[in-house]
């Protein structure tokens, strides 16, 4: 009951992380994709931290969060980053798939009164 965007955002979000290819508009699930979907939920939030912590853009969220004293920042820090650096991103939404996903990895947390962005401890 999705509709076809929506899958597709999915099946390209599988990819990003390596757990499906797509040949010839094929999805086949990888070797990881299959030990993901085995695992335990605390062993696919590992696994999934692991591939996470390979994107660009999550390896430039948390070197911008570790150079900070606290550990945290502003969401405006990071919205006018990803503005300048990918200014053809809508980076609210980019920010909100950057918060989720590193929320699932457990690599940062969020809090929504103070619209900070943190490492995970």
């Amino acid at each position: 009951n999705y509709e076809f965007g929506q899958i597709l955002q999915v099946i390209k979000a599988a990819e990003i992380l390596g757990l499906v290819d797509t040949p010839g508009g094929d999805v086949n699930v990888t070797d990881l994709g299959r030990e993901v979907l085995k695992s335990s939920i605390l062993r696919r939030k590992e696994m999934i931290r692991e591939q996470i912590r390979r994107l660009p853009i999550f390896g430039s969220v948390l070197q911008m969060l570790q150079r900070t004293e606290e550990g945290r920042a502003d969401r405006d820090v990071f919205l006018e980053a990803f503005a300048l650096f990918l200014p053809e991103e809508d980076s609210e939404r980019l920010l909100d798939t950057v918060i989720d996903w590193g929320r699932y990895a457990e690599l940062v947390g969020y809090n929504d009164d103070s619209e900070e962005v943190y490492l995970n401890p």
